[in-house]
């Protein structure tokens, strides 16, 4: 009995170990301090996301403020262009981090 109850508590933490990074990293990119944002296309902007829930967006000379909420560890974005709510996957990657939408579309982020 006291092995099986020691298991279940080494299972209950690994999971617990395991899905506490994402609502980390959301957190780690809404800093106030600004990312670069590619999309593998070719196309990159600077992305700027304070840990208000605020954030802007600039391309060029263009800048578009958005929203930002954390979502089971997901980055949801408001204000894109031509999308409602766009909520993307965050993975830690060498240098930053990879955000992915359900649709595929990936941005990558880095300082």
């Amino acid at each position: 009995m006291k092995a099986s109850l020691t298991v279940q508590l080494a299972v209950a933490f690994i999971c617990i170990s395991l899905a506490a990074p994402a609502y980390a990293d959301v957190a780690r990119i809404a800093d106030g301090k600004p990312w670069n944002a590619n999309n593998g296309q070719g196309r990159s902007m600077q992305m700027t996301l304070a840990p208000d829930g605020t954030g802007q967006m600039k391309m060029g000379m263009r800048s578009r403020k958005v929203s930002w909420r954390d979502v089971d560890g997901a980055l949801c974005l408001n204000g894109l262009r031509g999308s409602g709510e766009r909520c993307m996957a965050i993975q830690p990657i060498e240098g930053g981090y990879r955000a992915q939408a359900a649709d595929g579309a990936v941005l990558i982020l880095t300082r």
